[in-house]
């Protein structure tokens, strides 16, 4: 275990016995031997946008959103989450934060699906809370988030809490659609033609951060174990 990791399981320990996230840090790092030299460092490498990775969370209306989850090496840190940010800070340090972005959709049927970019180990925090929690579910995938909505909502539904028209979207016959317009199509009058939601196969990115080609790798996914272990 990376000492990053281990005070992360010994910080998500402490906070799910009670403490802020600040001080169970800086009890962690102090037991840990970890300096604020090596959290700055270590908070800095994880926080690559290179190693962000996108999930979804669907979150029941009035549910309690965990700081910390427990797992088999004592937990896993959440963050203080608010205003579409998770902040993971030491109360020594909070200039070395580790944070990540979410966006919450509209509320329909007393939930909202919130898209989150995150470090792996964060995604695996979540799962897990997910696994556990009935107010919570977790969809790791762009491709996942469609079917699983399906699941539990109407198609309308879907539409409301996904923001299909503020997003991109792969189509079961390779097309694509961007901002609610299916692109390199266009109507009789030259408009827009509309994208046809009920072919929708997966979410896109809308902006590539890894190079040309990855939002379709990013659609197809699976998440792995290895991976959200990895820290």
């Amino acid at each position: 275990m990376t000492k990053l990791r281990a005070v992360l399981a010994a910080a998500a320990s402490l906070v799910i016995g009670g403490l802020s996230i600040g001080i169970a840090l800086n009890q962690a790092g102090q037991s840990e031997g970890m300096t604020t030299a090596e959290w700055c460092a270590a908070i800095d490498k994880i926080s690559d946008a290179q190693k962000l990775e996108r999930f979804f969370v669907a979150i029941q209306d009035g549910a309690t959103i965990p700081k910390a989850w427990p797992d088999t090496d004592s937990g896993r840190l959440l963050g203080d989450c608010a205003g579409g940010t998770c902040t993971i800070a030491p109360a020594a340090s909070p200039e070395c934060a580790y944070t990540y972005q979410y966006d919450c959709g509209p509320l329909r049927q007393g939930w909202r699906v919130c898209e989150v970019r995150a470090h792996p180990y964060i995604a695996k925090g979540w799962l897990l809370a997910a696994n556990a929690n009935p107010d919570l579910r977790w969809y790791g995938s762009l491709g996942q988030v469609v079917t699983e909505c399906l699941v539990h909502f109407s198609g309308p539904d879907c539409l409301a809490l996904l923001q299909a028209d503020d997003k991109c979207w792969l189509l079961d016959d390779g097309g694509v659609c961007r901002y609610g317009s299916l692109l390199g199509s266009a109507e009789p009058d030259e408009s827009a033609t509309p994208c046809p939601y009920a072919r929708v196969k997966a979410r896109l990115p809308c902006v590539v951060n890894r190079g040309a080609g990855s939002e379709m790798t990013d659609a197809e996914r699976e998440w792995t174990d290895e991976e959200m272990d990895q820290l």
